[in-house]
C-alpha cells in the first residue's frame, strides 16, 4: 500500500512529455503502463474508502446532520462528484464500491457507525480491493456480473463464484471478468437465463439529447 504522499510523488516524477516517452524502449515503455496502471488501481481504491466513509457519515437515518446534506448535497454520491468533478456514475461507483470495502473490513464491526453487510458474499472481494490486487472497475464486474442472491442461487454460492473469478481476474481485463461472471452466474442458475435475458430487452431505451447548436442526438 502507498500513503497519498507517495502516490502523488511517483505520479508527479513520471514524465507527461510525449518526446521522452518517446524514447523509451519497448519493455520501459510497457513497464511504465503497467505501473501506471498499478497506481491508478491504489488511487481509485483508496477513492473507494474514503468515498465510503463519506457514505456512511451521509447516511439516510443522519438525515440534515448527515456529510452530505451538510455540505449542501442531497446524497453521497452528488458530494462525491463534486469533489471528484467525475459523472455521476463514477461517483456512485466509488461509493458503491467503498462501501462494499467497508463492510468487508473485520474492524468495520467496531465502527460506531457499522451495520450488516448489504453483500456479505462479496467480502473476498472487498479484501482483495484493500490488499490491492482487483481495481475498483474489475470488482464492480464482479458485482454486476453475478448479481443478487435467490431462491436457486444462494449467497454461499455466489460467494465460491467469487473466488472462481478472483483466482482469474489477475490474466483478465475488465470486461472479460464480467462476461465471466455473467457465465458463472448461468452455470450455477441456468433455470433463470431466460428471464434475465427477458429483463435485459426491457430495459432497453432510446434516449434524445439536444445539442447546443440546437439539432437532437439520438
Amino acid at each position: 500500500s502507498y500513503s497519498l504522499a507517495e502516490l502523488s510523488a511517483m505520479v508527479s516524477g513520471f514524465s507527461l512529455v510525449p518526446a521522452d516517452v518517446r524514447q523509451l524502449s519497448d519493455s520501459d515503455l510497457l513497464a511504465s503502463q503497467r505501473t501506471l496502471a498499478e497506481i491508478k488501481r491504489a488511487v481509485d481504491a483508496s477513492s473507494a474508502v474514503v468515498a465510503g466513509e463519506i457514505a456512511a457519515r451521509s447516511r439516510r437515518e443522519l438525515g440534515y446532520q448527515g456529510l452530505a446534506q451538510r455540505q449542501g448535497f442531497r446524497t453521497a454520491e452528488k458530494l462525491v462528484q463534486h469533489e471528484t468533478g467525475s459523472t455521476a456514475r463514477d461517483a456512485g461507483t466509488l461509493v458503491s464500491i467503498g462501501t462494499l470495502m467497508h463492510d468487508s473490513d473485520p474492524a468495520h464491526n467496531f465502527e460506531a457507525h457499522s451495520f450488516e453487510p448489504d453483500e456479505p458474499w462479496l467480502g473476498a472481494v472487498g479484501a482483495a480491493l484493500r490488499s490491492g490486487s482487483l481495481s475498483v472497475e474489475a470488482a464492480k464486474s464482479i458485482r454486476n456480473g453475478l448479481g443478487v442472491p435467490s431462491d436457486v442461487v444462494t449467497s454461499d454460492l455466489l460467494a465460491g463464484a467469487v473466488l472462481t473469478l478472483l483466482a482469474e481476474a489477475s490474466t483478465l481485463n475488465v470486461d472479460a471478468i464480467l462476461l465471466r461472471a455473467r457465465q458463472l452466474r448461468d452455470d450455477i442458475d441456468f433455470a433463470g437465463v431466460a428471464e434475465r435475458e427477458q429483463q435485459i430487452r426491457e430495459a432497453r431505451s432510446i434516449r434524445r439529447v439536444r445539442r447546443a447548436n440546437g439539432l437532437s442526438r439520438y
